[in-house]
């Protein structure tokens, strides 16, 4: 028959048992949060980037290649070094020539890699 002392011990347990397993769950909700939010900002810079690179695909004009330049800063601070070195191919490549057309399609794969291997 378990003695006060072992009951006090095991319910003592449990109050430790408890506020351990509350903080890893909170632990784990931050870190889930913070990686959602790497996403978002990825997913955003990415989506913003194509917009403008198409927009600028039309016409040259000031205000898209501002437009562009943007997007790329938020490219470069939150993707990772594949995706930045095939934005640099893209920019380094004559527009419409086979070149450029393989470094939008690098640029692509890099990005989708990116944001399923997130």
């Amino acid at each position: 028959m378990p003695s006060i002392d072992h009951l006090g011990t095991f319910l003592a347990g449990l109050g430790v048992g408890g506020g351990l397993t509350a903080l890893v769950q909170y632990w784990l909700s931050r870190r889930g949060k913070r990686e959602d939010s790497r996403f978002a900002a990825r997913k955003a810079a990415f989506d913003g980037l194509m917009v403008a690179y198409a927009a600028l695909e039309e016409g040259w004009s000031e205000a898209r290649a501002k437009q562009f330049a943007l997007w790329e800063a938020q490219v470069q601070l939150h993707a990772s070094s594949a995706v930045v070195v095939a934005l640099k191919s893209l920019k380094a490549s004559q527009p419409k020539t086979p070149e450029r057309r393989q470094a939008h399609d690098d640029l692509i794969e890099a990005m989708r890699s990116d944001l399923v291997d997130y």
